[in-house]
C-alpha cells in the first residue's frame, strides 16, 4: 500500500506561484500547520475547505522577534504578535482537523509556537514580514525536502 503524502500550510517571505515546486530549506517560511495527510476528503476538497475560512490577517505585518532554540538545537526567530499566528492555526485545525491526520501532534494548539526556522546565519533583509496568503503545499520528494504549492489561500 502506497503512503499518504503529507501536506502542510505556510506563510513564506517570498510568495511561490501554485504549482511551483520549492525546497522548503531554502525558501523561508512561517508553518502554521505542520505535516499531516488527508482523509476522507481528496486534495481539491480540502483546498475549498481551507478558502472558505475567513482569515483577519489578509494585509498585516508580522514581524520577526528574537532568536530562540528548539530543544534540538535548530535556531529560529520568534514571530510577533505570536497570539495572531496562534488564532490563525487554532482556526485551521478547528476547520480541518475532522478530514486530516497530523504526523506529530506535539507541535499543536498551545504548543504551536509560530517561528521562522534559521538554516543560515544570514538575518533575512526583511524584519516585518507582509502576509498576504497562505499557502498549501504537498510533499513530493521527503529525501530532498521538495515541495509542490497546491494552492494560494
Amino acid at each position: 500500500m502506497e503512503d499518504k503524502p503529507y501536506y502542510q500550510i505556510a506563510i513564506f517571505l517570498k510568495n511561490p506561484k501554485k504549482g511551483q515546486v520549492i525546497v522548503m530549506k531554502k525558501n523561508p517560511h512561517i508553518t502554521v500547520k505542520r505535516r499531516f495527510s488527508i482523509k476522507d476528503i481528496t486534495e481539491n476538497q480540502l483546498s475549498k475547505a481551507l478558502k472558505e475560512i475567513k482569515f483577519e490577517f489578509k494585509n498585516k505585518k508580522l514581524m520577526l522577534g528574537t532568536i530562540s532554540k528548539f530543544h534540538t538545537g535548530q535556531k529560529y526567530y520568534n514571530i510577533q504578535p505570536r497570539i495572531t499566528m496562534s488564532q490563525i492555526h487554532k482556526k485551521i485545525l478547528n476547520n480541518i482537523n475532522k478530514y486530516i491526520e497530523t504526523k506529530d501532534k506535539r507541535w499543536e494548539n498551545e504548543n504551536y509556537i509560530p517561528h521562522l526556522t534559521i538554516y543560515d546565519d544570514k538575518r533575512p533583509s526583511k524584519i516585518f514580514i507582509k502576509v498576504d496568503f497562505l499557502f498549501l503545499a504537498k510533499e513530493i520528494d521527503a529525501e530532498n525536502d521538495k515541495w509542490k504549492i497546491i494552492e494560494k489561500i
